[in-house]
């Protein structure tokens, strides 16, 4: 694991990079040198200066402004009444912020030196507000309410919390403690059955889900609403044990329910599926069949499905916005925008992925590990793209890593790839994070493997990237020829496993998961 320091040395590559670029040793010498808002950070601390404010406390006034700031948002949008949907995600998003800038002012405040998990944990929820921020903007521009007051208001925050980022960032890394050394045993990685997911978790509760009445709720948010009133430790779980059938419902698990287990009786036998969609007048964030707020979620043994039809654009299946989630061995059905990777820490384990235009985005730090990866057929001259990653600023939590993965055509593709073109990925934002790292790709991938969002031309600030690949569609030799393109080299690579990328072995291994924390060696590779 890289020690807190070390990360110096990774800057704007990936969203733990910038952490040390930020602070004292890595050669930066002023304070806003790589904030992702540089002129608004001096103006700000040009301010604190002439208030005599010393430089270690930077960092929580430009907290206590992004508060300030989050709630003049709120109360400006309580009062302009609930004016649509996208004002609606803009009012839930804001409320948490707030929540998360008081965990972070909470951790800033602390005497106590910072161990790099734990400032990773502070920088996640950083990005997590300033990604929040994004999607309200974009909720607001797909109504067409861009350039209003509120979309001003918002913008005018989503700076604050950039100018912010960089500023708690330099100062987590003077508050740094030794690294500690992990002893902990990891796990295998051949573990195949659901049981294996969950034998190590405590847990407090568990109820049971069944539509013919033999459970304790015949509908999943039911369950739901009744764990998110339960009272139990904050380090245990409540396990929602949800029985085969077809559960037609939208669901949430709001941000208050921490460390709820939901387990399924398997991806063909347990449907959780809606059909909420932009056309019908939804944003793309409202339009998820299954959203998740709530940290430490770990969802196993079901399939998420949107059946929107294709020509009602955006239909999300999963919208996750948890910190430190799993899904293992599920199954996510749509067209376009399947899986709504939103915020904060995922990894996706042995599960299946289905769709079209950008059907896995979003701007959290997410691994795609052991997955199955199945574009399907679009909608006449439309292209499949399988990600679109969010990242707009370096210092952001923010990327997805595909590895050990298998790209492949649907069922619906594999007799028509050759009318249909499909690439790894496009970039959504400036700095879009991507990488595939030892997956099998079929054939039917494009050669140039990547395209351009739109008429844009590539952003030299993006960071997409290959490693030891395998199969037809795998070669470099015709790839795009972007700046920001690359093929990577071990050193690389290794920066965006899962032990690395999302600090998985601190909080995976205890429940037993079989992922992998790094590399596969070379000679092995396939054969998994």
């Amino acid at each position: 694991m890289l020690t807190f320091y070390s990360l110096f040395t990774l800057l704007h590559l990936l969203p733990t990079a910038a952490l040390a670029a930020a602070g004292g040793g890595g050669g930066a010498t002023s304070p806003c040198e790589t904030s992702c808002h540089p002129t608004h950070c001096m103006s700000f601390i040009s301010n604190l200066q002439s208030s005599s404010i010393p430089p270690d406390n930077y960092s929580l006034a430009a907290v206590d402004q992004s508060l300030t700031i989050t709630r003049s948002t709120a109360h400006f949008l309580n009062q302009a009444g609930r004016v649509g949907p996208a004002v609606e995600d803009c009012l839930e998003l804001t409320a948490a912020a707030a929540d998360d800038l008081e965990l972070v002012k909470e951790k800033l405040m602390s005497s106590k030196a910072i161990k790099a998990a734990e400032a990773d944990d502070v920088m996640t929820l950083m990005s997590a507000v300033v990604a929040g921020a994004g999607s309200c903007l974009d909720g607001l521009e797909e109504v067409g309410m861009a350039g209003g007051e509120v979309f001003r208001r918002v913008e005018a925050a989503k700076l604050v919390y950039g100018v912010a980022l960089g500023l708690v960032e330099r100062r987590l890394a003077s508050m740094a403690a030794a690294p500690a050394v992990i002893t902990n045993g990891r796990p295998t990685n051949k573990s195949s059955t659901i049981g294996s997911l969950i034998m190590n978790i405590p847990f407090d509760q568990t109820v049971t889900v069944a539509k013919d009445g033999s459970g304790n709720f015949t509908s999943v948010n039911d369950a739901i609403t009744f764990a998110s009133h339960s009272t139990r430790s904050s380090s245990t779980f409540f396990k929602i044990i949800v029985k085969p059938d077809i559960y037609v419902e939208n669901v949430v698990v709001p941000k208050r329910l921490t460390g709820l287990v939901l387990e399924g009786s398997g991806m063909r036998q347990t449907f959780i599926t809606g059909n909420r969609s932009a056309g019908d007048g939804y944003t793309t964030y409202q339009t998820a069949t299954f959203a998740v707020n709530g940290d430490r979620f770990i969802a196993t043994g079901i399939t998420f499905e949107n059946t929107a039809l294709p020509q009602n654009k955006q239909a999300v299946a999963v919208r996750n916005s948890a910190d430190r989630s799993i899904f293992y061995k599920c199954r996510f059905i749509s067209f376009q925008d399947t899986l709504y990777a939103h915020s904060k820490r995922h990894l996706y384990l042995h599960s299946t992925i289905h769709g079209t235009v950008d059907f896995i985005f979003g701007r959290a730090a997410a691994v795609f590990q052991f997955c199955e990866i199945l574009p399907r057929r679009p909608l006449p001259k439309q292209i499949n793209t399988i990600t679109a990653q969010g990242k707009d600023c370096p210092n952001i939590r923010s990327g997805f890593s595909i590895h050990l993965s298998s790209i492949l055509p649907g069922k619906d593709l594999i007799d028509k790839s050759d009318l249909f073109y499909t690439y790894l990925g496009r970039p959504w934002k400036n700095y879009s994070t991507t990488v595939f790292m030892q997956c099998y790709m079929d054939g039917f991938v494009r050669p140039e493997g990547w395209v351009e969002w739109g008429e844009e031309v590539a952003p030299r600030t993006i960071f997409y990237g290959e490693f030891e690949n395998y199969g037809g569609g795998a070669g470099t030799d015709r790839r795009v020829r972007w700046e920001g393109y690359r093929r990577m080299g071990k050193e690389d690579a290794e920066r965006f496993t899962v032990g690395e990328f999302i600090g998985g072995d601190e909080w995976i291994w205890n429940h037993s998961v079989p992922y992998r924390s790094g590399l596969l060696d070379s000679d092995n590779i396939g054969r998994e």
